[in-house]
């Protein structure tokens, strides 16, 4: 074999655009329990089952119908996260995803999965209290942020932003606005 090759009249390859990209998602157990028993089912690897579903999701433009549990007129019910504002409660509990930035009101053994903010792997303790204005997003310790999970626990959030107006909006917005 040589040591050095010249690629400079290499001809790409016309399918390159069209390789799949590895990516890395985190899945619950029962999502990869359910894919699993249907692999089982139909001999399809489960990983290719996964990237099926999803692959027909994206075709169809289907979206996600996400809800989350809000106090509203002093009952607790189920709504859209789309129609969450400032100053609804929201309810928390394992396994949720946090919809809206918020102020935790009441907590009981409240852990939360950061990673995605502070890149933090190990799951924070929120609990009510006052953090001064200027602390860093890891040093609020009263606060949750859109796109975190709840690990355990339960807790009451007052929501305080939505959305764009949210500090993982901040994040995208500032990523958007870079020139590569």
């Amino acid at each position: 074999m040589r040591k050095q090759y010249d690629f400079a009249a290499a001809k790409r390859n016309p399918y390159a655009k069209r390789l799949k990209k590895a990516v890395t998602i985190r899945l619950e157990p029962d999502v990869i329990d359910y894919f699993k028993s249907l692999s089982t089912d139909t001999g399809i690897p489960y990983q290719n089952l996964i990237n099926l579903y999803l692959l027909d999701c994206a075709k169809e433009k289907r979206r996600l119908a996400l809800t989350c549990r809000v106090v509203r007129d002093g009952g607790e019910r189920m709504v859209p996260v789309s129609t969450l504002v400032p100053g609804d409660l929201i309810l928390l509990s394992a396994g949720n995803l946090i919809p809206a930035d918020g102020l935790v009101i009441e907590a009981e053994d409240f852990l939360v999965s950061e990673a995605s903010m502070t890149g933090e792997s190990f799951p924070v303790e929120k609990r009510p209290g006052l953090v001064e204005p200027e602390a860093a997003v890891s040093a609020r310790t009263n606060a949750v942020f859109l796109g975190a999970s709840v690990r355990s626990g339960t807790a009451k959030v007052l929501v305080v932003d939505t959305g764009i107006r949210t500090a993982f909006g901040a994040i995208a917005a500032q990523l958007s606005a870079r020139q590569p």
